[in-house]
């Protein structure tokens, strides 16, 4: 579908700040220091499966530590629980350890292949919708958006979208990226793209912004109206005036 076609689909004014914030987050750089970006990673659905249930609630950085020692294990030491337990334990939750487990017994039964269809994916254990979909847009390529909360945070901050439980997507954020995997900038790279976007939100479109250096800010809303903006004003006027004008030190 042409990317006009899509434009019209989900109304001009959406679909343009769409097209427009595509183009320019599919120029920005992939970060190479996460180990399941790394191309041997990219090639093996099991590592890309690995990594996403590590990263759920966990940084990057201690997961990518954690991800390397197993990922250097052949497939047959994954079957030595103990031993993925002591490894995993560094993630913390040990709810986690024990659904990562249950997925390898699961998978280790059909020769740990990870399956491309998104109902055999959601039947391993502790797979639900957001690793299912990364696993098959990181891992096979298929342009099917990876929403997870950092995406909602940033989609409801550029696009005006509600978001009241950030780790659950509203129908209307998973519908929107949904129609923007036909546009041809991320059609042609899913991988790339969805790579990018997360990058771009976790380290520019935090929780805390960096909105002077972010790519998007001048068709971007949110630096105009955010309450954490106008409570820092209020905060600092506050300091100025019981200081006799001066702001006092923090």
């Amino acid at each position: 579908m042409s990317s006009r076609a899509v434009i019209w689909n989900m109304g001009k004014e959406m679909g343009d700040r769409l097209q427009w914030a595509a183009r320019r987050i599919a120029k920005l750089p992939v970060r190479e220091d996460r180990p399941w970006r790394d191309p041997e990673a990219r090639r093996d659905p099991l590592r890309i499966l690995l990594a996403e249930m590590m990263l759920i609630r966990t940084k990057s950085r201690q997961a990518a530590r954690i991800y390397r020692e197993i990922a250097a294990l052949p497939n047959e030491a994954l079957r030595d629980a103990e031993r993925m337990r002591g490894l995993l334990a560094g993630l913390g939750l040990r709810h986690r350890a024990e659904g990562i487990l249950a997925a390898l017994r699961h998978l280790e039964e059909r020769g740990y292949r990870v399956p491309d269809d998104p109902e055999a994916l959601r039947r391993i254990p502790y797979v639900g919708r957001y690793i299912a979909s990364a696993v098959l847009c990181f891992a096979f390529g298929k342009p099917i958006p990876p929403v997870d909360s950092n995406i909602i945070r940033f989609t409801a901050r550029f696009f005006g979208l509600p978001a009241p439980h950030p780790s659950h997507p509203p129908r209307e954020h998973l519908e929107l990226w949904t129609r923007a995997c036909r546009l041809p900038t991320i059609r042609r790279d899913p991988p790339g793209f969805f790579a990018r976007l997360l990058d771009f939100t976790i380290d520019i479109c935090a929780p805390r912004p960096r909105c002077g250096i972010c790519p998007l800010r001048r068709r971007c809303p949110y630096p105009k109206k955010s309450p954490l903006k106008k409570e820092r004003r209020m905060a600092s006027a506050k300091r100025r005036a019981g200081s006799g004008g001066k702001a006092s030190p923090i």
